[in-house]
């Protein structure tokens, strides 16, 4: 039992550190591109706090939601993986 537990929280734990680089990428990219998290809801039709949320590597995104961003902010789909 013990093992499940530590197997899962591992399995968390990456999950998180892969949100948060991912959030970190969106945002960066956000940020230089010179656009505003209202500009980029605008643009994608995700709402502010969804983006802000992925941000912050407290909300994952889906592969639909990534694409929108990538549209968005003019990179591929891989540009948000690729420090990882």
């Amino acid at each position: 039992m013990h093992l499940e537990t530590t197997e899962h929280a591992e399995t968390k734990t990456r999950k998180q550190k892969l949100n948060l680089e991912v959030g970190e990428r969106v945002r960066e990219r956000r940020l230089t591109s010179g656009l505003t998290l209202k500009a980029i809801a605008a643009v994608t039709g995700l709402s502010v706090s969804l983006i802000s949320q992925i941000e912050l590597g407290k909300s994952a995104a889906s592969i639909q939601t990534l694409h929108k961003l990538s549209e968005a902010l003019e990179v591929r789909m891989t540009y948000f993986f690729e420090t990882i």
